[in-house]
């Protein structure tokens, strides 16, 4: 395909992203970068959160 790249909706948005960070609210690359991965630190703890929960949920069912 020549030079065509081309991107998921993912990656685009992403992208727009770390645009906003950096046009709208001042952030450099270093920021950035942190603001992403404890972004996606967040979104691993929130599942875990999940994960539990419906273990827990799953016992209490079970114990009574």
């Amino acid at each position: 395909r020549g030079n065509i790249r081309l991107y998921s909706q993912r990656d685009i948005e992403r992208l727009r992203l770390i645009q906003r960070l950096m046009d709208d609210l001042g952030v450099n690359l270093a920021g950035v970068e942190v603001i992403l991965n404890m972004t996606e630190r967040i979104k691993e703890l929130e599942q875990e959160v999940a994960r539990l929960r419906a273990r827990l949920a799953e016992y209490e069912r079970q114990s009574t």
